[in-house]
């Protein structure tokens, strides 16, 4: 493929993640990405996700998200683990109030911080 046309897709991308965003075709854009993915695969399907945000909003989001980790004595957050009650998560199983709470103060700092999916 050649420069041009990689070049003519990245355009075309970062203007829908503008678009999502609600920025107008004529705001000067300077990002500097900082990613987050996870994957789901079968023998038929691959999905990716993840997220967009302003630089300093990724900032201040990853200081208040270890913060939660902190407080609940993890190391990170996997979705799997966290459902199954497995690594991190094993001697959580059972205990739906300490569930519950971790997981609605990570979907709290996601809405406070407006962190947006792609």
């Amino acid at each position: 493929m050649g420069l041009t046309i990689l070049h003519q897709q990245a355009t075309q991308w970062l203007a829908e993640i503008a678009a999502i965003l609600g920025w107008s075709k004529y705001d000067h854009i300077a990002m500097i990405w900082t990613a987050y993915f996870d994957d789901s695969e079968n023998q038929r399907y691959l999905a990716v996700a993840g997220c967009v945000a302003p630089y300093e909003t990724w900032q201040q989001f990853t200081l208040a998200w270890i913060n939660v980790l902190r407080d609940y004595d993890v190391c990170w957050f996997h979705a799997t683990d966290w459902w199954a009650s497995e690594k991190e998560f094993a001697n959580w199983k059972g205990d739906k109030r300490r569930r519950d709470e971790f997981y609605e103060r990570l979907v709290k700092l996601i809405e406070e911080f407006r962190i947006r999916p792609l």
